[in-house]
C-alpha cells in the first residue's frame, strides 16, 4: 500500500462519524477528499499529498503528531503540524483565527502553502454554498475574508491553484453581494 493509499485509509477511518455544521451536514471527509484532490492535481510528491489527507486529522480526532511521524514519517507529519492550528486559536473570534492563521503561515514552506491553498479554497465554497447553521451573513463573510487573507500568502505554487483560488473567492463576493 502507498504513503497516500494509507494516509488515505487512517483518514477514512479516523473521521468516518465527523460532519460539518452546516445546512447539509456534509460529512467531513468530502472537504478532506476535495484538499486531497486539488492537491494532487498540484504535485506528484506523495508526502504532500498524504499530508493534504491528513491535513485535519490533529485538530479532528484524537491523532497525535507523534502517531502521524511513525506512521508516516517526519516530513508528512512537519506538514501537518504547520496545518494544525494551535489550541489557543480555537477560541478566538473569526477574524482573529485567520489573522493567527494568516501570520502563523508565512514561516511555513511551500508544501504547507499547497495545502492550506486548496483548504482555503475548499472552505470559502462550502461556507458560501452549504452555510454553517449558526453563521448569519456577516459572520460567513467575515469567514470568507479571512480565508482569502490567508490565501493569499499561500498563492505563486501552482497557476492553477491561484486561478481556482480567485474563482472561489470572486463566486463567493457575487453570492454575498447585496447580502451584509
Amino acid at each position: 500500500m502507498t504513503l497516500v493509499e494509507r494516509a488515505k485509509r487512517l483518514v477514512l477511518e479516523r473521521h468516518a462519524h465527523l460532519r460539518r455544521i452546516s445546512q447539509s451536514r456534509q460529512p467531513m471527509i468530502e472537504h478532506i477528499e476535495e484538499v486531497a484532490a486539488m492537491v494532487a492535481g498540484a504535485t506528484a510528491d506523495a508526502e504532500i499529498v498524504a499530508a493534504a489527507w491528513l491535513h485535519d486529522t490533529v485538530e479532528d480526532t484524537d491523532t497525535t503528531l507523534d502517531e502521524l511521524h511513525q506512521l508516516f514519517g517526519q516530513r508528512v507529519a512537519e506538514i501537518v503540524d504547520g496545518l494544525t492550528d494551535p489550541p489557543r486559536f480555537a477560541a478566538m473570534p473569526t477574524p482573529e483565527r485567520k489573522a493567527a492563521q494568516a501570520a502563523r503561515i508565512l514561516s511555513k514552506g511551500y508544501e504547507v502553502k499547497i495545502i492550506k491553498l486548496c483548504d482555503q479554497i475548499s472552505n470559502i465554497l462550502s461556507v458560501t454554498n452549504d452555510t454553517p447553521t449558526d453563521w448569519n451573513h456577516a459572520q460567513q463573510w467575515a469567514y470568507i475574508e479571512g480565508a482569502a487573507n490567508v490565501a493569499l500568502l499561500c498563492k505563486g505554487y501552482s497557476e492553477g491553484l491561484d486561478q481556482k483560488f480567485g474563482n472561489a473567492y470572486l463566486y463567493a463576493k457575487e453570492h454575498y453581494k447585496g447580502k451584509l
